[in-house]
């Protein structure tokens, strides 16, 4: 049972966004949600809490996952991986051991279907796919993982050692490159924008090639 189905008082709960729609958190609509929202949230929204030596917004870290997954030849991911963390333009980024934290204290239900609520409705407003494999859905966390890894290393004053450890989902072979340069939250907004309309893009034009070529394949003479 989703725990916001006890909400029944939902006209209460309304968000404000950047563009100036209102979003129902508790009952999240397609048609309130658009990528210039998402973008402009997670671009100032820090990661680590805020505790990092320098200012990485979860917009750049979204970016830097769908750079690995697409560098991994799954180019055909690209969107979902873009848009994996996009639910916390209106949830907000909880550090990890806060995540397990709340988990293990049995009070992390209702964030965790506020998420998916957010992540169902995202998808139907930005066309991504309704459902990822368990291989897919795997790939694109073992990027979030080597990103977390990156950005640790980089941004935490300890290091990072510890908070990568901590994760025992951290591929350590697969950190073969550095954490980018971190961007301002202008440019990461602007970046994040940009790629998503790229991809949106490039997925019609390959929907659209295949959609004529079953037609062809449907019109040849047998």
């Amino acid at each position: 049972m989703d725990p916001l189905d006890a909400v029944t008082d939902i006209d209460r709960f309304w968000l404000d966004t950047a563009s100036g729609r209102r979003v129902n958190l508790a009952r999240p609509k397609p048609s309130d949600i658009c990528a210039e929202d998402i973008a402009a949230a997670l671009a100032q929204i820090c990661r680590f809490g805020g505790h990092s030596r320098e200012y990485f917004s979860v917009a750049q870290h979204s970016l830097l996952v769908e750079e690995l997954v697409t560098s991994w030849g799954r180019g055909d991911l690209a969107l979902e991986a873009l848009h994996h963390d996009s639910h916390e333009a209106f949830t907000c980024d909880l550090p990890s051991p806060l995540k397990r934290l709340l988990a293990a204290g049995g009070d992390f239900a209702a964030y965790e279907a506020l998420s998916r609520n957010f992540d169902n409705a995202i998808r139907q407003a930005l066309g991504l796919r309704r459902r990822l494999s368990a291989a897919d859905r795997h790939l694109v966390k073992r990027a979030d993982s080597v990103a977390f890894a990156l950005e640790a290393t980089r941004l935490l004053a300890s290091g990072g050692d510890q908070a990568i450890a901590d994760r025992d989902d951290y591929v350590a072979e697969l950190m073969l490159r550095d954490c980018p340069e971190p961007m301002a939250p202008a440019e990461a907004r602007r970046a994040f924008l940009q790629r998503h309309r790229r991809l949106t893009a490039e997925r019609r034009g390959n929907l659209r090639q295949s959609a004529e070529r079953t037609r062809g394949n449907r019109n040849m003479p047998r």
